[in-house]
């Protein structure tokens, strides 16, 4: 034998410790490999042999010593080699053996995958001769213990392959698949046109953390659910241990983020879940939340409010009133507003602070399963009317206390004819309309499914509407 040897275990043998003509003497190690450490090492070393493909798939432990044994007894006939006292020896007795693992097989699961009733007598012996050990129990439940040399069969779908494997696949009948077809979720529809619709507004979808820390917009989180947020017991980051309670918080720090870079035009949505709490519920109350936010050019007031009427009008949710935010919303004071439906708070929009400068980004956060849940999404044609309209811009003064909501719910009220569409256009205030009042202009649209409409007959209709607006709302109509 060679003076050293150099192998490396389950992969490859050394060059000096090959077998030659010349060799005298043979010292055999007969061993069992953990799989993973051999693959290691394979890939490692780059060297793949026979050897170690066959230890990778993990061999039987108990053939260890049978197998140094076995190879002896042919050395010694083929070889005529003489076999020292004393050298098949265990260097550690009962190092490899183990506790036979137990997989139960039950007689009604085996006949519900194969589709056929094989007895129980032709069971027991089929996984007998495969080299099982089997006990039946109560209930049809075989209990079979696995040898050592099928490391394979692990579960009772293990069992189950091999018995149709002896018994015959062409013994199992062909069925007929019958697939029925499954009516498409209208809730994730919704979603999918949401996404959409923000997308082709220009608004491109960010992905936040569902985790939030204590930040300088907590203020929102507490407006959507004042309640304590639920604490993670084994947070990742220190800074992030809670449940959000809205989406808007981490969206505004992908804004910071992106301005640090140099990135000041900004459109990014959000659709995601929030976790509130509600008394007497132990879990968290889950809904999903639609967040938009513009910064650098963003439009101002009328296109983040805008986002949420587009997608109003796009899934048919009507009754939707803004009116003030109530209590502190995080949002700027007099620039922001609450989306009310059915007396219930949907959302809010308005402008929002960050790194202490106001006036630039611009935000908005719906209750997006409230939403989906009053939505239309059924279309039904409606002939529309091929004659051009008469647009009539009209411009108010009134108390600066007066709503754009009031106000457009008295014109809705005198039920002008022919009127199609009523959309606010800017409010002004200044020295040039006097102290406690505002400018408020809005357009009105015309149109006649029947005929074209003169410039007469819309002045008197929008006299009608001056002289109402008048007395209602003591509104002077503003040259």
């Amino acid at each position: 034998m060679p003076a050293r040897a150099s192998p490396s275990p389950a992969s490859w043998g050394g060059v000096k410790s090959e077998v030659s003509g010349s060799t005298s003497r043979v010292l055999l190690e007969s061993a069992w490999f953990e799989p993973v450490p051999v693959r290691t090492t394979s890939r490692r070393l780059q060297l793949v042999s026979d050897s170690s493909y066959r230890f990778e798939r993990r061999v039987d432990p108990e053939n260890v010593d049978a197998a140094s044994r076995r190879f002896m007894h042919l050395l010694h006939g083929i070889c005529s080699a003489t076999i020292l006292e004393g050298s098949c020896e265990l260097l550690e007795a009962g190092l490899l053996t183990s506790t036979p693992a137990v997989v139960d097989l039950r007689h009604s699961r085996l006949q519900q995958v194969l589709g056929l009733v094989i007895g129980e007598e032709e069971v027991d012996r089929i996984l007998t001769r495969l080299g099982f050990e089997v006990a039946r129990s109560k209930g049809g439940v075989i209990s079979c213990k696995i040898p050592s040399f099928r490391a394979d069969v692990t579960r009772e779908i293990d069992l189950i392959e091999e018995i149709a494997r002896i018994h015959g696949f062409d013994k199992i009948e062909e069925r007929e698949l019958t697939v029925q077809s499954v009516s498409e979720d209208p809730r994730r529809r919704g979603i999918e046109t949401t996404k959409t619709l923000l997308v082709a507004a220009g608004y491109h979808e960010g992905l936040t953390f569902s985790f939030s820390g204590q930040s300088v917009h907590e203020q929102i989180e507490r407006w959507w659910n004042p309640a304590d947020a639920f604490e993670i017991r084994n947070p990742m980051r220190s800074n992030e241990k809670f449940l959000r309670r809205s989406l808007l918080p981490n969206l505004l720090a992908s804004v910071r983020g992106n301005r640090q870079h140099g990135v000041e035009r900004i459109r990014l949505f959000d659709i995601a879940r929030v976790f509130h709490r509600r008394l007497g519920v132990e879990r968290p109350v889950e809904r999903d939340h639609l967040a938009w936010i513009a910064t650098g050019d963003g439009g101002g007031f009328r296109q983040a409010r805008g986002v949420a009427d587009a997608l109003f009008d796009h899934l048919s949710v009507e009754g939707v009133t803004g009116s003030p935010v109530a209590g502190d919303s995080g949002l700027v004071a007099g620039s922001s507003m609450q989306l009310d439906l059915e007396g219930e708070a949907i959302g809010i929009v308005g402008s929002v602070n960050v790194d202490g400068i106001a006036g630039e980004t611009w935000c908005g956060e719906l209750n997006l399963d409230r939403v989906l849940e009053v939505s239309n999404t059924a279309r039904q044609y409606r002939e529309f009317s091929r004659l051009p309209a008469v647009n009539r811009d009209l411009n108010f003064v009134v108390e600066d206390g007066l709503l754009w909501r009031d106000l457009q719910a008295e014109v809705e009220a005198v039920d002008l004819e022919d009127l199609e569409l009523i959309e606010f256009v800017d409010v002004y205030r200044g020295k040039q309309v006097g102290a406690g009042r505002k400018s408020v202009t809005f357009s009105l649209s015309f149109r006649s499914a029947e005929r074209t409409l003169t410039g007469d007959e819309v002045d008197e209709r929008v006299l009608t509407l001056v002289g109402k607006l008048g007395v209602k709302f003591g509104a002077e109509l503003r040259a």
